[in-house]
């Protein structure tokens, strides 16, 4: 709903005919107008991997961790699968440096790319997978991203998880 001609929410359009000799009475004038609502839909898509590289920082073919100095890398994308260009959409994440991440500007259609940001095993990890207090096995890590007026109803958030296994 931007622009000189969108202001109220909709596209004007307005054909008209000036009176001639041939046509109409010179002085007068016919018209038709038309109106077509515009509809923004701000809409986002995000999605996270993990991969993982054992303390001797060899691929690990099974995305899990055994021992601690393991390290996971984080990689999360933004989609924009809406129709309007969205700015200042936030992306927060415990996991990394700083807890979030700021994407300026991304237009209908674009997908961004976070840079890839990482977690060092820690033997906390390793003991807690294999203690009384164990809980699932495995590292859970979410990036969210919370709604904005500009961005999503605000009521609303977006998440994307990745789990990685620890064996």
């Amino acid at each position: 709903k931007l622009g000189t001609n969108a202001a109220d929410g909709d596209i004007d359009n307005t054909a008209t005919i000036t009176g001639s000799d041939q046509t109409l009475d010179p002085s007068s004038t016919l018209s038709a107008s038309a109106e077509v609502d515009i509809v923004q839909l701000n809409k986002l898509v995000i999605t996270k991997t993990a991969s993982t590289t054992d303390g001797n920082l060899d691929t690990d073919p099974n995305q899990e961790v055994n021992g601690a100095s393991d390290v996971i890398t984080y990689t999360v994308t933004v989609q924009n699968t809406g129709t309007t260009t969205l700015t200042n959409v936030v992306v927060s994440d415990p996991m990394m440096a700083g807890g979030s991440y700021t994407i300026a500007s991304i237009a209908p259609g674009a997908t961004t790319t976070i840079p890839a940001y990482t977690y060092t095993v820690s033997q906390d990890d390793m003991n807690y997978k294999l203690g009384t207090n164990a809980a699932d096995g495995d590292i859970d890590n979410t990036a969210t991203i919370a709604g904005s007026d500009q961005t999503l109803d605000p009521s609303s958030t977006l998440s994307a998880s990745a789990e990685v296994d620890i064996v």
